[in-house]
């Protein structure tokens, strides 16, 4: 059985603006209430929850800076992310692990 957004945790890398920015609006809406959101710039990091936090109040919104092109980083984010929102996995965690094998050598595939 599927879990319901408002039962679930996210994480987007990139998003700050554009599509990742778009994406964290539209699960916000469906429902979700735990996000974090990874980018590279803390600054850009910080405008986007607070954009986020206006709009919907009642979520539990975190940043953490990573850059995506560092597969390590990705995954130590990510893992953050997850101690951040009290959640043993993310929505989408998952298919990045199985996509990105590289990131976690010697750890177990989910």
């Amino acid at each position: 059985m599927a879990r319901k957004l408002n039962e679930s945790s996210a994480v987007i890398v990139g998003g700050t603006s554009g599509i990742g920015f778009a994406a964290a609006k539209s699960l916000l809406r469906s429902g979700l209430q735990k996000l974090t959101i990874c980018a590279r710039d803390v600054t850009k990091g910080r405008n986007a929850l607070s954009k986020l936090a206006a709009e919907f109040p009642g979520a539990y919104l975190h940043f953490v800076q990573c850059d995506a092109s560092d597969p390590a980083r990705t995954e130590t984010a990510i893992t953050h992310a997850e101690l951040a929102m009290g959640r043993d996995r993310c929505a989408g965690q998952h298919r990045w692990r199985r996509h990105h094998p590289q990131a976690i050598a010697g750890s177990e595939s989910a």
